[in-house]
């Protein structure tokens, strides 16, 4: 039987397992925002948590650039061929 054309639309396929663990760290770096006021350091913070904040706000931001890269493009990509396959092996 067809698998409905995509690995991650498979309950326990790897893709909807990685999906879910995206949801996971999107729910973890907006409560990170929230905790730090949007990455806003408190006033008269040190130059240790101004930098803590800093450093964040770039790992929010390159994360959030990893999530996309995956979902938008590298999962795609492997529905594709994941789909191809499928009506390969089954016609």
């Amino acid at each position: 039987e067809k698998m409905g054309g995509s690995a991650g639309a498979m309950p326990d396929g790897p893709l909807t397992r990685l999906e879910h663990d995206h949801d996971e760290a999107g729910r973890a770096l907006e409560e990170m925002r929230g905790i730090t006021n949007n990455f806003t350091p408190p006033p008269g913070a040190n130059r240790n948590l101004r930098t803590l904040y800093r450093e964040l706000k770039v790992f929010e931001s390159d994360m959030v650039r990893h999530l996309h890269i995956e979902n938008n493009i590298l999962f795609a990509r492997a529905n594709r061929r994941a789909a191809s396959l499928n009506e390969a092996i089954h016609p």
